[in-house]
């Protein structure tokens, strides 16, 4: 199953590109919240009460790279005549350097590619796998997808050069 997943990654037409933190980007910094938000105007991804709390913007384009990547999975399933059932949200996260960390989605085993740069620190990438772990389901666009329950390292560590 992993070597699927891994040819799904760099087969798809939606390709797999380095994250790399651009000031051309938004940045999305992820907030650490144990209340409910009273709004998104801060424009963060937001952990309340054991849920994932996606700002509109980063839904709007979570939808339509799904949508990408559920027409990808059909048509590899019908090229290859296996059934790719899975076709959960889950999070991915890569090593940036030092201590920053860059958070992508997946759909079906696919990163989903977006303009939002999610850089997170350490102690905020281990503070939302310890969330990720209980959840079960992620709402897009008032659409419920289910969830991995696990985030997956993508990448090796980078070290800075001394």
């Amino acid at each position: 199953m992993l070597l699927v997943t891994f040819a799904l990654l760099f087969s798809s037409n939606l390709s797999l590109a380095a994250v790399i933190p651009s000031a051309s980007l938004p940045y999305y910094p992820l907030e650490i919240r144990s209340t409910t938000p009273a709004n998104f105007d801060d424009n963060s991804i937001k952990i309340s009460e054991g849920k994932i709390i996606l700002p509109e913007s980063l839904q709007d384009e979570l939808e339509s790279e799904i949508t990408a990547a559920q027409t990808e999975l059909n048509r590899l399933s019908k090229s290859l005549s296996i059934n790719f059932d899975n076709q959960d949200i889950g999070i991915v996260y890569l090593h940036l350097g030092r201590s920053d960390w860059s958070i992508k989605f997946t759909f079906g085993g696919i990163v989903l590619n977006t303009s939002e740069d999610i850089v997170v620190d350490t102690q905020e990438v281990f503070a939302l796998k310890k969330c990720f772990d209980q959840v079960k389901w992620i709402e897009i666009k008032g659409k419920r997808y289910a969830a991995t329950g696990y985030m997956t390292q993508i990448g090796g560590m980078l070290h800075a050069e001394e």
